[in-house]
C-alpha cells in the first residue's frame, strides 16, 4: 500500500525558509572564521553542511535554497580570485563538482529517508485509524445482536404466554418455533415436529387436506385459513381453527410462515407479522 502525499513531510509555511536563510548566514560565517585555516581548500564545507541539515529538518525546497546560495557565497568569497566570479581553475571546478554532487546525493538519500518515515506514519495513523473503526463496528453489532436477541426471547416469552398454538415455519416446512402451549396440549417432546413429524398428531382424516392447504401457501403465498383436529395428551382429538400469515422481508419476499390455532369455539387466533 501506497501514500500518496507521502512526500509532504516537511513543516509548512514560512518558518522552514526562515531556517534556510539562518542556516546559510551561519555557514557562511562559519565559512569566513575558518578561512584564515582553510584558504582556498574546501571551500563549500560548511555550506554542504547546512544543506544536508536543512534537507533533514525543513525538506527540500528550503535545502536547495541552501545549496544555491551557498555555491554563490563560496565562489564570490571563498574561490580564488577571491570576491569575483572570474572562471575558476581545475580545482575550484572540482571543488564545486563536488560540492554538488555530495550535496546532490545527501539530499536525495535524506529526501528517500524522510518520505519512507512519513509514509510509515501516516500508514500508522491509517491502520489505528481503521482498528477504531472496526472496534466501533463490532460494539455496534454487538450491541445490535444483544437488543436483536433481547427482543427475540420477549418475543418468545409472549408466545409461550399465550393460551392458543401458535407456531412459525419455514419454506421447506420445517417448524422453526412452537410454542408452550402445543407440547401441553399434546404431551410431545419440544423439537419433535421437524420433517413430518408435525403429522403425527393430526387426525388421519385431516392430514391429506392439511397437507393440500399448506402446499397452496407454500407455492402461491397466499394466507390461508386452516382447520384440523388434533391429537391431545390423553389420546382425545379437539378440533382447532386460524389462519396461516406470511412473514416478508424489507422487499416483500416470503422468507417464512406464521400461524395460530384456537381450540373450535374460540374467536379464532391468527399471528399477522
Amino acid at each position: 500500500m501506497r501514500i500518496k502525499n507521502a512526500k509532504n513531510w516537511a513543516p509548512a509555511g514560512i518558518g522552514p525558509y526562515a531556517a534556510a536563510a539562518a542556516a546559510l548566514g551561519i555557514a557562511a560565517w562559519l565559512r569566513f572564521a575558518l578561512h584564515p585555516i582553510l584558504r582556498d581548500y574546501l571551500p563549500f564545507l560548511t555550506f554542504t553542511i547546512a544543506t544536508l541539515l536543512v534537507e533533514f529538518y525543513c525538506g527540500l525546497a528550503p535545502a536547495l535554497i541552501v545549496l544555491a546560495g551557498g555555491f554563490l557565497i563560496g565562489t564570490y568569497f571563498f574561490v580564488p580570485p577571491y570576491a569575483t566570479f572570474l572562471t575558476p581553475d581545475i580545482w575550484d571546478l572540482v571543488y564545486t563538482v563536488g560540492y554538488f554532487a555530495v550535496a546532490l546525493l545527501g539530499i536525495a538519500l535524506i529526501e528517500s529517508l524522510q518520505r519512507s518515515r512519513h509514509e510509515a506514519r501516516l500508514l500508522r495513523d491509517v491502520a489505528q485509524s481503521n482498528l477504531e473503526m472496526l472496534e466501533r463496528s463490532y460494539a455496534g453489532r454487538l450491541e445490535a445482536e444483544a437488543a436483536a436477541q433481547q427482543s427475540k426471547e420477549h418475543y418468545l416469552d409472549l408466545a409461550s404466554a399465550i393460551p392458543q398454538v401458535w407456531y412459525m415455519r419455514r419454506l421447506d416446512g420445517n417448524f422453526e418455533y412452537v410454542n408452550d402451549r402445543f407440547y401441553e396440549l399434546t404431551g410431545l417432546a419440544p423439537g419433535s415436529l421437524q420433517g413430518t413429524g408435525w403429522l403425527n398428531v393430526i387426525h388421519p382424516d385431516d392430514v391429506e387436506d392439511l397437507k393440500a392447504a399448506w402446499v397452496h401457501v407454500a407455492s402461491t403465498g397466499e394466507p390461508c385459513a386452516s382447520g384440523f383436529r388434533l391429537r391431545m395428551a390423553d389420546g382425545s382429538y379437539r378440533y382447532f381453527a386460524g389462519q396461516l400469515s406470511r412473514i416478508q422481508d424489507k422487499r416483500g419476499k416470503i422468507i417464512k410462515w406464521a400461524g395460530g390455532d384456537g381450540e373450535r369455539g374460540d374467536a379464532p387466533w391468527a399471528a399477522n407479522l
